[in-house]
């Protein structure tokens, strides 16, 4: 019978452990996409200052959104956005047009890795 109330145990602190992560993963995602919003409206306003501290802030945020989620999901899934912030700087910079467009695809990448998380009915039966 311990065995029993063990491996229930063990099931339902598994069960709250993916619950908790789902929530956590879609609270980094929403943090995440709040700063290149911030940043958006700044180069969409024609403020570079403000952009480039906004991408400060992001870059600080990335940090803490790699290194929470990072142990969620595989670390794979988090180069792409890395590999995008890295080379956002220079274009904000230089004030590119793509600027806007580097912003959308790390917003899409960030909420990707909350809902590539999410179970699927079919995958559970």
């Amino acid at each position: 019978m311990n065995r029993c109330r063990i491996s229930l145990a063990i099931l339902i602190s598994l069960v709250v452990l993916c619950a908790s992560a789902l929530f956590v993963l879609r609270w980094q995602s929403e943090k995440l996409t709040e700063r290149t919003e911030a940043v958006a409206q700044a180069v969409e306003g024609g403020n570079t200052e403000q952009a480039l501290a906004g991408y400060d802030k992001l870059m600080e945020e990335w940090e803490h959104f790699h290194d929470i989620t990072g142990v969620f999901v595989d670390g794979t899934k988090l180069d792409p956005i890395r590999q995008l912030l890295a080379g956002l700087r220079p274009l904000i910079e230089a004030e590119h047009p793509e600027v806007l467009s580097e912003l959308e695809r790390i917003r899409e990448l960030a909420q990707d890795v909350f809902t590539e998380e999410l179970p699927d009915l079919w995958h559970i039966l």
